[in-house]
């Protein structure tokens, strides 16, 4: 079984945002008196207490009986999860394996704001299982505490208008959980969906992927029987337009604050920064289904990628360019999305040592030149993609084969359109015949080196030799 999310957007009313507001405050203060116990046992012994013991300590108190029963339940199972997600990484920082983004190991706090002596509202309101909420055709509902007949005139359970749409034939709804996000409601919901029954001995292809900035990904399509590669290049160039324009409104909008002197949280702020993480999003996953229908299409049963693990620790390119490598480029994002994709389609995911891969020529293996970032040059073989080499290359330390023919190559260029049709297009229509994209004789290379680079142009025969 595989584990997916579902999303839920809801509209409730300003009655039922009161009342979902009340379950906040509730749900965080099960959790704070939990808490608390858990942490004078922790300090005075050492040791966690268990869920089943915390159960045993609160379920007579006002505070869990204040909710319904799944959702004080799903509070404290919660709160446990986060206790053993601390103990794990005691244990971690005791062996000095400690992840380096993480500089100190804190018990789980209480949702207290100290200065001002209020209680913060629980971020989430969690819901342990679905006997406790349904999902209708345009609805969500869900128990809430008996008293809220009298204060908000609600019944056994509280019904919100709600939109969502459930991409899987087959699924099992899990816990649930609802959250305020910069002002808007959500539901997500856990659900199990089966393993698609896929016939392996079908697939006898590979792939690689080489991930960049100028070019988000770099799909290489190997087809044994023909011994082709296929390159897909995933453009970025359209996609970074819309990030800078989102990025020009925020840096606005600061200015405007700043000027105003206004200090602490800002929900416009807050919206323009999810509006362009969304849209960045949408992109990634729009990628992700068009390199899972590439990969079905010619038969492809694993595919490796590139391992970047530490590449941007320490780096230092200046603040444009450390914009784009630790904001733009979201490359865990990427893997993430690729890998629960390629999991549904029964593709496997293998990470494979990137070092060296775009210094060296895939065919002849002698290093090249490499004049500009995104074109290499092999005084044996001729001029390349500097992406495409890296995938290929790739593709050859996976398969460990020692060299692919430079004249079995075909490059495809792929862009994002975002104003009205939200997805990956195909740029053009490659010619046939290897010369479409590649260049293999030395004069060819001399005469290339004379023309001016193509911006942007369709191919076609006057400009073949593009890399753009």
């Amino acid at each position: 079984m595989l584990k997916r999310t579902l999303k839920v957007r809801l509209y409730p009313t300003g009655e039922q945002k009161q009342a979902l507001k009340e379950l906040q405050i509730r749900c965080v203060k099960l959790w704070n008196r939990a808490n608390y116990l858990i942490r004078q046992e922790y300090f005075k012994s050492g040791k966690i207490l268990s869920y089943e013991t915390v159960y045993n300590l609160v379920k007579n108190s006002s505070d869990y009986k204040a909710l319904p029963t799944d959702t004080a339940q799903a509070v404290l199972k919660k709160l446990s999860e986060s206790w053993n997600s601390f103990k794990e990484l005691k244990k971690l920082e005791e062996e000095n394996k400690l992840p380096k983004h993480i500089k100190k190991v804190s018990p789980p706090k209480y949702f207290k704001d100290r200065k001002k002596n209020q209680t913060l509202p629980m971020s989430v309101i969690p819901i342990l299982a679905p006997r406790s909420y349904s999902l209708g055709d345009f609805s969500f509902s869900f128990a809430v505490p008996k008293d809220f007949k009298q204060t908000y005139g609600i019944k056994k359970r509280l019904e919100i208008l709600a939109t969502y749409k459930i991409p899987y034939s087959s699924y099992k709804l899990k816990r649930a959980e609802i959250l305020n996000r910069n002002g808007k409601w959500y539901v997500h919901i856990s659900v199990e969906i089966p393993k698609a029954g896929i016939d392996k001995t079908q697939k006898v292809n590979y792939a690689s992927i080489d991930l960049g900035i100028r070019n988000l990904i770099t799909l290489a399509v190997y087809e044994s029987d023909k011994k082709l590669t296929r390159v897909y290049q995933f453009k970025a160039k359209e996609l970074l337009k819309e990030w800078k324009y989102w990025n020009r409104r925020i840096a606005k909008y600061q200015s405007k604050l700043a000027k105003s002197g206004h200090k602490g949280y800002s929900l416009k702020l807050r919206k323009l920064y999810e509006k362009r993480n969304k849209r960045l999003k949408v992109a990634i996953q729009q990628m992700a289904n068009k390199i899972v229908q590439i990969l079905e299409r010619y038969g492809v049963k694993e595919v490796f990628v590139g391992d970047l693990t530490g590449i941007r620790e320490g780096k230092d390119y200046g603040k444009k360019l450390n914009k784009l490598l630790h904001n733009f480029w979201i490359r865990k994002e990427i893997l993430r999305v690729l890998s629960y994709k390629l999991e549904e389609a029964g593709i496997g995911l293998t990470p494979i040592p990137e070092a060296y891969t775009s210094k060296v020529c895939f065919n002849c293996g002698l290093e090249v030149k490499r004049p500009k970032q995104h074109f290499i040059v092999c005084q044996k073989c001729g001029k390349l993609h500097s992406d495409t080499n890296g995938a290929i290359n790739i593709l050859k330390r996976g398969l460990k084969l020692k060299s692919l023919e430079w004249n079995k190559v075909r490059e495809i260029h792929l862009v994002w359109k975002f104003k009205r049709t939200n997805r990956w297009i195909f740029r053009y229509k490659p010619l046939s015949g290897a010369n479409s994209v590649l260049r293999t004789s030395s004069e060819n290379i001399q005469k290339e080196q004379r023309q001016t680079p193509c911006e942007g142009k369709a191919l076609t025969p006057a400009n073949a030799g593009c890399y753009c």
